[in-house]
């Protein structure tokens, strides 16, 4: 009931996990799956080591900003199927310093404006795959 009554009125989160202060000790806080699925929200911001661990069907419709701000993937398939549960998405800014294996692909149709600030200096670092009409 509780989770429902929050649902109607959320128009922006803004979540950052305290352990970023912690450099040796850092802790990743799991942002609740149920969210994934929030119809209302408009803005979500997410920093520090917030575990991204999206079902294979989110439905942020009403999304149009994302900030993912060195964030943990849970696995390969959690980046495209939040991408693709905002079918609205206008802004999207990614900051990443670690490497994730994996091509990050940002097909999305809607897409305004995108800003990717890449930290990694691996060698391995595969890159961005970007299928948008910016």
């Amino acid at each position: 009931m509780l989770e429902y009554g929050l649902e109607l009125l959320m128009h922006t989160m803004c979540v950052s996990s305290n352990s970023m202060l912690q450099s040796n000790n850092r802790e990743t806080f799991r942002f609740p799956r149920s969210l994934y699925n929030c119809e209302t929200l408009e803005t979500l911001k997410l920093r520090a080591w917030v575990l991204v661990d999206v079902p294979s069907q989110a439905c942020l419709k009403s999304l149009r900003t994302l900030h993912l701000r060195y964030v943990d993937y849970k696995d390969h398939s959690s980046f495209p199927n939040l991408l693709s549960g905002c079918p609205n998405l206008e802004n999207l800014l990614l900051c990443h310093n670690q490497y994730y294996g994996q091509i990050f692909t940002i097909a999305v149709p809607s897409l305004r404006t995108l800003t990717i600030y890449d930290y990694n200096d691996g060698q391995d670092f595969v890159g961005y795959v970007i299928n948008a009409l910016l």
